[in-house]
Parts: structure tokens; C-alpha cells; sequence
């Protein structure tokens, strides 16, 4: 039968790696709710369409942690611009980027001519699948 000092280290080690274990079980908890947190994005007032230029003009806002990617913008039955169209070069690569706690313009140039004084619906798709709506006038 073990003497006192025995059972005193034998439950001191117990408690130890029931502690390690604990605080390594509660990183992970923490980390894994990081992971599943949903990212929004905000299309915000000044969004427009340059009918001279012909380019879209996106303000977003992106209030979250993490990076969201836009994959793919679409103007209601009018066009959608992706990673195949032949725009996608240079500072209009598809995926946009937009950092986490930031604004950004977003410059979106367009194959067809708009009319000024219309309203366009216009749809942001992410990378995560989720999809923004707004409505955007040509000037």
C-alpha cells in the first residue's frame, strides 16, 4: 500500500494533466466558435454606375475579422462579372479581396451601356457562398 507521500504526488500529477488537458481542450472550443464567425458585408451609399466609362462603382464595408472574397458581381439581367470575364485583369482580378475592418471602392468595369437616371439592382456574391443586394443608380 503506498505511503502518504505516494498518494499526495499521485494525485498532484492527476490534477496537473487534468488542468493541461482542460486549458488545451478550452483553446480549441474558442478557436473552432473563431472559425464558424459570419462575416458581413455592406454595400453602402455612393455605389453607382459611370455610364461614360462604363465602370461600377462599389463602396463596401467589410466590419468583420476576417477577409471577405467577392467571387462574382452581377447586375440584374444585365451582366455578371467573374473570374471569366474578359475584364479580369490587373486591379479587377476576381476574387476582390476586402480586408477585414475596412472600406473599399470597388472599380468594376462593364461590357454594355446603362442609361443614365436608371436604377440597377446589383448583387455581390462571396466566396462563402452568402449573396449582398443593393440598388445603384447610372450617372
Amino acid at each position: 500500500m503506498p505511503g502518504e507521500n505516494g498518494l499526495f504526488m499521485g494525485a498532484s500529477i492527476l490534477i496537473a494533466v487534468t488542468a493541461i488537458i482542460g486549458v488545451a481542450f478550452i483553446q480549441w472550443v474558442v478557436s473552432s466558435i473563431n472559425s464558424f464567425e459570419v462575416a458581413q458585408l455592406y454595400i453602402l451609399d455612393g455605389s453607382y454606375i459611370d455610364t461614360s466609362s462604363r465602370i461600377l462603382f462599389l463602396h463596401i464595408r467589410n466590419p468583420s475579422n476576417v477577409p471577405i472574397a467577392i467571387q462574382m458581381i452581377e447586375i440584374v439581367g444585365f451582366e455578371k462579372v467573374d473570374r471569366f470575364t474578359r475584364f479580369n485583369e490587373g486591379p479587377y482580378l476576381m476574387p476582390i479581396i476586402v480586408d477585414p475592418n475596412s472600406d473599399r471602392v470597388i472599380r468594376v468595369p462593364l461590357s454594355r451601356n446603362y442609361i443614365n437616371g436608371v436604377i440597377y439592382q446589383v448583387k455581390v456574391y462571396t466566396a462563402t457562398g452568402r449573396e449582398y443586394t443593393t440598388i445603384v443608380q447610372a450617372e
